[in-house]
């Protein structure tokens, strides 16, 4: 009989009494620590599960997306810009390089050395058709225009675009343009190693967006990986060496001659005389920020 107690049921009693608090002490310290467990289980389960989503994300999905409008988006153009300088290959697929000389004139990139350009060719039929109704339908102040003076505009917009690459030639080691014989409803710009930019002029576009919504990717993501390869692949083809009357690819280096390039204009069609492109490009220059 333990110490202190005379009736043996007492001592009976006051250890089951001992026995209860222990074990109600040992539950609500066993149950602190498995809520401890629990819950730092579930931390690092939504820490995985997050990092899991971001992954994916990463994988899959835009990192930003910057919406149409009628003006340019300011905020992706900065974010082009720091990301250009940045790479040292830059490849661009649109409907006309014009944007494209002007910011390479306007900045050029420290490690940016090559870039490789696909533009509509507008001197074709089909292009030009589609490209004309492109201009009435993204700038209210040529919708009431006749399809003689959008030709115009277009066929311009292409030739400033070439006239623009030639000024920039003297910032980069070679510009390539290729010629695409279908529309490019998809703008793509690859920042090698960077990033990817896809902007598709027809998504949720509205009429009087000049200028169409952005995603950006990651450059490991599946997109990007797949949009390099299409470029890779169509800059290929269209590389290829054509006939005189349809040159394949300009190649634009530090050296290239104004001779060079109205030799190139007029086998795609223009009439210009040298001294006349001479004015133009002069004009151009002049035109540089």
């Amino acid at each position: 009989m333990p110490k202190g107690f005379k009736d043996p049921v007492d001592a009976v009693a006051y250890s089951v009494i001992a026995a209860g608090l222990f074990s109600l002490v040992y539950q609500f310290w066993a149950n602190g620590a498995l809520v401890d467990v629990i819950t730092d289980t579930v931390v690092r389960s939504g820490v995985e599960s997050a990092r899991h989503m971001a992954a994916l994300h990463s994988a899959h999905w835009p990192l930003k997306v910057f919406p149409p409008g009628a003006a340019p988006n300011s905020n992706f153009n900065q974010l082009l810009d720091s990301t250009l300088s940045e790479t040292a290959r830059y490849d661009f697929r649109g409907q006309s390089g014009k944007h494209l000389a002007a910011r390479l004139n306007r900045a050029p990139a420290r490690r940016l050395r090559h870039i490789r350009v696909i533009i509509e060719d507008s001197t074709i039929e089909d292009v030009m058709r589609v490209r004309i109704d492109e201009k009435r339908r993204s700038d209210p102040l040529l919708r009431h225009r006749s399809d003689d003076d959008l030709e115009a505009i277009v066929r311009k917009d292409m030739q400033d675009s070439l006239i623009g690459l030639f000024l920039a030639r003297t910032n980069y080691e070679e510009i390539c343009v290729a010629y695409a014989p279908r529309p490019t409803d998809i703008r793509v710009e690859i920042l090698v190693g960077q990033g990817v930019f896809v902007s598709p002029y027809l998504r949720h576009r509205p009429d009087g967006f000049k200028y169409p919504e952005v995603f950006q990717y990651d450059h490991q993501s599946i997109p990007a990986q797949l949009w390099i390869l299409e470029f890779d692949r169509e800059f290929s083809i269209l590389g290829r060496p054509g006939s005189r009357a349809r040159p394949g690819l300009l190649r634009l280096a530090p050296t290239s001659t104004v001779q060079m390039l109205h030799e190139h204009l007029r086998a795609k069609g223009w009439t210009d005389s040298l001294d006349e492109l001479k004015s133009k490009i002069e004009l151009a220059r002049l035109d540089l920020p």
